[in-house]
């Protein structure tokens, strides 16, 4: 028998856009669900794949080929509203239809379709695949019917006894719970079972023991529509809980004070009498925002699009997707290539009509060692936009106050960043150009030399700071007092495990000096990284007060019983440069346009 993990404590209301329709056979009179389209986001993937459906109507996705090349995937999402007074339980999604179509013909028939939910607002998503609408289009048109389950009456079961015991589990029947394929009320059987009980600490009250930390599931043998799990003693009485936390989609936890017996009743509350609506969305996006129906002159923003004053202009010949500099001394060199677009809707339901904004994504890449630096003086950025009629808009501002850089698998340094605020395009454009430049700190990471501390709690070494001109990096590993800028390297913290691995903590602080600590590395005596060791935990930058940093992190090592001392070499960013790097690319509802599109006549 099929088994179904029922979502718990989904509620939002709000108010939107849309249309919908009854299933035939239902209550006509019934409010309907109101549906608005809120963006249309498109990102660089690792990969596109293959969206099927299996054998219980959901959607499975299989990777294609990598070597296909860069590759890109299209969301668009819905902020789906409730009517005051009802409640939608859930989506049947795996039979919703939904048909994408672009202005150039192109057409996919069966997009995907998701329904998500949480205790602050409810959305539908939509993505075609691996389908992308042809390089020139002016709009996309989003056609379907999305069926949904909605109630608005309660019930509650009668209480029943469960025991704090992970695993203890007792049958409830949610009656009138589920929906036949007819539409009648159907009886639901249902397990609540304890997934979690833990201590969580003493209770605040002298002399009470601890306090318990409950966790529940509620498992049903059809879909069921759960609204929440109450909790009482065996006595009846309320429990004092003081703490609650939703899991979000399955699970409910509880934080309580000590009750008698370790014993609870358990209700649960669902809804009953469901009924099936069918939400009818045919939504038109293009770069000038969203309109909704076949025409496409309804705006969901509540701004109509600006007409272009002449036709739309030629794709510029020989354009790149990014730019490559110069940007440190070893001649390595700063990519900048588009990584993703967004349309987002103006409108709010709580302050009313509003233009569409454009968004994009940029990627920074460098090959190592040069890595990206601090960037707190970059600030704010602005790149030119103009859309293919011809129009200038409102320039995309970038922020590089905060750059946050990850290293890859081939041995590049990889940031992400977002900028924001150009105004909607003019009515009939096919493509939007960013152009430029930005300013990009970039710095190289460096090794210190090695240095050796004993394997014991509270062992430390004074060092020269790493880097400071002058500094000897000879091997000297012994600060001389006076002579340089000092730091002080130790062993935080040293425990021996029971199966005889050892977990250190190494730190570093430094006081009025500049430094830029990547992190700790633990080495063997050919300087080469420790193979036993693995950094589990990681503090880099644990504080800065009166001009004092620190860096904390967490090693592991392995089969070290017996082992004395060990050895470490800081990793460190230094000789820092601002690069100056080009950006220039183009990007309609298609996606990015390559430099061998073809050139359209005028």
């Amino acid at each position: 028998m099929m088994k179904f993990l029922s979502l718990l404590s989904l509620a939002a209301v709000a108010s939107g856009f849309g249309l919908c329709s009854s299933v035939m056979g239902e209550d006509f009179s019934l409010p309907p669900l109101r549906l608005a389209i809120r963006a249309l986001e498109m990102k660089e993937s690792p990969y596109i794949g293959l969206a099927v459906k299996d054998s219980l109507n959901k959607w499975v996705f299989f990777p294609q080929d990598e070597g296909l090349g860069r590759k890109w995937e299209m969301m668009l999402r819905w902020e789906v509203f409730e009517t005051p007074g009802w409640r939608i339980d859930w989506c049947e999604d795996g039979s919703a239809r939904v048909v994408m179509e672009d202005s150039a013909g192109g057409k996919v028939w069966d997009a995907c379709s998701y329904f998500r939910a949480n205790v602050r607002k409810k959305v539908l998503l939509a993505s075609p695949g691996g389908w992308f609408p042809a390089p020139g289009t002016q709009w996309i048109r989003v056609k379907g019917e999305i069926p949904f389950v909605v109630s608005r009456q309660e019930a509650v079961t009668d209480p029943v006894t469960v025991k704090f015991e992970k695993g203890a589990s007792v049958p409830v029947v949610l009656k009138s719970a589920g929906i036949g394929k007819d539409g009648g009320a159907e009886d639901v059987k249902a397990l609540v079972t304890v997934e979690e009980v833990t201590d969580f600490g003493p209770s605040w009250k002298s002399g009470v023991q601890s306090r318990k930390m409950l966790g529940f599931r509620v498992e049903a043998t059809a879909p069921a529509g759960i609204r929440g799990v109450e909790l009482q003693t065996v006595d009846g009485m309320a429990v004092d809980v003081t703490n609650e936390y939703d899991m979000g989609r399955m699970d409910r936890i509880w934080v309580i004070n000590p009750v008698k017996d370790e014993k609870l009743q358990v209700s649960v509350r669902y809804s009953r009498n469901l009924q099936r609506y069918s939400a009818v969305i045919d939504d038109k996006v293009s770069l000038a925002g969203f309109f909704s129906g076949g025409d496409g002159h309804d705006s969901h923003d509540g701004v109509k699009p600006r007409e272009a004053e002449h036709s739309a202009r030629a794709i510029p010949a020989g354009l790149s997707s990014g730019g490559i500099v110069p940007a440190i001394k070893g001649g390595e060199s700063v990519m900048a290539e588009l990584a993703g677009m967004s349309i987002e809707s103006g409108a709010t339901p709580w302050d009313g009509p509003g233009p569409a904004r454009i968004g994009f994504k940029a990627k920074l890449e460098v090959k190592r060692p040069a890595v990206f630096g601090e960037s707190a003086d970059m600030r704010q950025q602005s790149l030119e936009v103009t859309d293919s009629t011809g129009h200038v808009l409102e320039p995309a501002v970038f922020d590089l106050a905060r750059m946050s850089s990850r290293r890859t698998e081939k041995g590049t340094d990889l940031v992400f960043i977002s900028g924001e605020g150009p105004e909607p395009a003019f009515s009939g454009a096919e493509w939007l150009r960013v152009k430029g430049t930005l300013r990009v700190p970039v710095v190289v990471v460096q090794d210190s030399p090695v240095y050796e501390l004993p394997l014991r709690k509270k062992a430390e070494l004074q060092i020269p700071v790493p880097g400071m001109p002058d500094a000897d990096e000879n091997g000297h590993d012994v600060a001389i007092p006076g002579a340089l800028p000092v730091c002080l390297l130790s062993v935080k913290d040293v425990e021996e495990q029971e199966n005889g691995d050892i977990h250190v903590m190494v730190s570093l602080e430094t006081e009025g000096v500049p430094f830029d600590l990547e992190c700790f590395e633990l080495v063997d005596g050919n300087g080469m990284p420790w193979k036993d060791v693995e950094s589990f935990q990681t503090n880099l930058l644990l504080q800065s007060k009166e001009n004092k940093w620190c860096w904390n992190q967490n090693f592991k090592i392995r089969n070290a019983s017996g082992e004395e001392k060990f050895r470490v070499l800081l990793k460190y960013r230094a000789n820092k440069e601002t690069v100056n790097v080009p950006v220039d690319f183009m990007v309609g509802l298609g996606g990015p346009l390559p430099a061998e599109v073809p050139v359209k006549k005028p």
